[in-house]
């Protein structure tokens, strides 16, 4: 049976925030999806951009391959964030120290509410 596909929805938000939702599974398959929608997400990211991988089944190496590429990339004026609180997304990233590298929160509006209190 093939892999899920990943699936991305861009939403921007008030005060430039770009929430990009991801969705199935993120594997050596499915990753170039992932990072062409990140590319796409980065070209104009404005303040902030949140990767929301809530509706994840899995999250391979690949996938965790893009979420670094993406945090060294980032102009470091721009707040980046990963939402992921499932053990299919947030094992991965503990496991590999990710979560050292950039912030993680548990739900879309905890990574929300911390962009606006670092941009107070």
């Amino acid at each position: 049976m093939p892999p899920s596909p990943v699936i991305t929805r861009e939403e921007r938000r008030d005060r430039d925030v770009t929430v990009l939702f991801v969705e199935g599974d993120v594997d050596l398959a499915t990753a170039p999806s992932l990072e062409d929608a990140v590319a796409a997400a980065r070209t104009s990211p404005g303040r902030a951009l949140i990767i929301d991988l809530t509706g994840v089944t899995f999250m391979g190496s690949a996938g965790l391959r893009v979420l670094v590429l993406t945090a060294q990339e980032l102009d470091t004026a721009v707040f980046y964030a990963v939402v992921a609180d499932s053990p299919a997304t947030r094992r991965p990233i503990e496991v590999t120290a990710l979560d050292e590298m950039f912030a993680t929160f548990a739900t879309l509006e905890a990574a929300l509410a911390a962009f606006e209190a670092e941009a107070t």
